[in-house]
């Protein structure tokens, strides 16, 4: 075998190295999503239990939810320029907020025990 057809079976040795990169690029960017995601949710449980304490139906505990989770982010996106929002452009933070608002109006309870242990 000549030099020429091991260099066309054999890769350059440098090919492998872009890809590690590019793998650890996507695995970063999907922990900056999952922790954005979990905010959300967290953010959205506060919101949630603020509203059923004052005894507000669905609709309300998912409005304050929402509201809770997805304004500051909103607002942050405007200031520095970032149009549309993220959280109007990718739908998963508003369903994630909709699904926390949804966990709190059915297991308050639960939700408000663990209030003072994370407290």
């Amino acid at each position: 075998m000549t030099s020429t057809h091991a260099a066309a079976i054999l890769p350059p040795p440098h090919a492998h190295a872009h890809a590690q990169p590019a793998i650890l690029s996507v695995s970063f960017a999907f922990a900056l999503q999952l922790f954005d995601l979990i905010g959300i949710f967290v953010f959205a449980l506060s919101g949630g239990v603020l509203a059923v304490r004052h005894r507000l139906d669905l609709f309300g505990v998912l409005v304050l939810a929402c509201a809770t989770a997805v304004t500051g982010g909103m607002v942050r996106d405007v200031l520095i320029g970032a149009i549309p929002p993220a959280s109007l452009a990718d739908w998963r933070y508003l369903a994630t907020a909709m699904f926390a608002g949804l966990v709190t109006f059915r297991w308050h309870r639960i939700i408000e025990r663990l209030r003072n242990p994370v407290l």
